[in-house]
């Protein structure tokens, strides 16, 4: 069925291409990481198939998780990250937004760093192919968005 979302502004069903921690590798733009902090551990281990070269967008609470992927990425691959949405799931599997408010807002950490190729290549495709689900839907500043490109097809 893919991924459903309900809510007040909108319902749609896409198709998702899902890849495990067995048959994820390297190609992707960017990686949006969402944990629980206590399964941050496993997370990046999840992830590190398919980090080189890719951006990757943390949304977890707080800021102690961003020293623990410097330490394992490197600073230049970790950007700042911030979703503000309030959604449920329901036990089918259905997202269910619960209110208008929405964002999705993402930047470098170090302004400088703007100018790195992984930002330009992120930043270029998700203005040619900025779709959001959520009418909505914002960004905040020059290099932020909340696109990035497919995943490439399993080996």
């Amino acid at each position: 069925a893919g991924l459903v979302v309900k809510g007040p502004l909108v319902e749609f069903t896409i198709p998702v291409a899902t890849v495990t921690r067995d048959t994820v590798r390297a190609g992707y733009d960017a990686i949006l990481l969402s944990c629980k902090a206590y399964d941050l551990e496993d997370a990046i281990e999840s992830i590190r198939p398919a980090a080189p070269g890719a951006l990757i967008v943390p949304l977890l609470n707080g800021i102690k998780h961003l020293d623990r992927l410097d330490r394992e990425f490197g600073q230049a691959a970790i950007a700042g990250g911030l979703a503000q949405i309030s959604i449920t799931l329901d036990p089918d599997g259905t997202i269910r937004h619960l209110a208008p408010m929405q964002g999705f807002i993402f930047g470098a950490r170090d302004p400088s760093r703007r100018s790195a190729p992984r930002w330009r290549r992120c930043s270029r495709k998700a203005a040619s192919t900025r779709k959001t689900a959520l009418p909505s839907s914002r960004t905040c500043g020059k290099n932020s968005s909340s696109s990035a490109r497919s995943p490439p097809p399993p080996a």
